[in-house]
């Protein structure tokens, strides 16, 4: 069973539709991400980004 890490899995995604909010309310979002939508950020598992918990550990 693979478990997601909080600062390796979790914060990465956050972080980046944090980053596209940010560019929305400044109103440059269509510079920087074209037509992408919030809509086009789906939560990437654990599996499909290819990050096993073991090898995560060994990047703390």
């Amino acid at each position: 069973m693979t478990r997601a890490i909080w600062e390796v899995n979790a914060l990465v995604q956050l972080n980046a539709v944090d980053q596209f909010v940010v560019t929305v309310l400044l109103g440059t979002n269509t510079l920087t991400y074209g037509e992408k939508t919030l809509a086009g950020f789906v939560w990437q598992s654990v599996l499909a980004s290819g990050i096993r918990a073991k090898s995560a550990h060994k990047l703390r």
